[in-house]
């Protein structure tokens, strides 16, 4: 068993073998890429309504928090049919690979929506005080004070 194995090794290194293991790892670095940065973007705006206390914004507050909670709780091959179907229920055309992106940008959204979550949480609320006294607003307490004494919690699980 281990001789024929052994034999038929060279022909698993072939050409067309080397190419498809290549697009195959291009296309995974790029649906990573994809899914960080979009993850990242929609996380970041995720937990920016969430922190928000107004009752103007409860309606998208109670939405964000949904679909966090769907999207964490929803395995991601059942997501990726999910969103196989509905595009091909309203009749986009589109490629597979932007089904497969937008599939994993849904997931890397709520799961990094709730690691910059936990990273806020994790600074003292002095320090959300403290910039509030200077006037800062929202966005400039979180890009000036809180990112910067966060950003050792969110890093390693992101």
């Amino acid at each position: 068993m281990l001789e024929r194995i052994v034999q038929d090794l060279p022909s698993f290194f072939g050409y067309y073998n080397l190419v498809f293991v290549a697009k195959a790892a291009f296309t995974t670095v790029a649906l990573s890429g994809i899914g960080c940065l979009v993850g990242i973007g929609l996380g970041l705006g995720l937990v920016l309504i969430r922190l928000n206390d107004g009752w103007l914004l409860a309606p998208l507050r109670w939405l964000a928090i949904l679909f966090i909670e769907i999207f964490r709780r929803v395995p991601f091959l059942v997501t990726l049919m999910l969103v196989f179907f509905a595009f091909q229920l309203s009749g986009a055309d589109l490629p597979l690979f932007w089904v497969a992106a937008l599939s994993v940008c849904l997931i890397a959204s709520a799961f990094l929506s709730e690691i910059i979550r936990a990273g806020f949480e994790s600074v003292h609320r002095n320090q959300w005080d403290a910039a509030a006294s200077m006037n800062f607003g929202l966005l400039a307490s979180i890009r000036h004070v809180v990112l910067p004494q966060a950003w050792r919690v969110i890093l390693p699980p992101a």
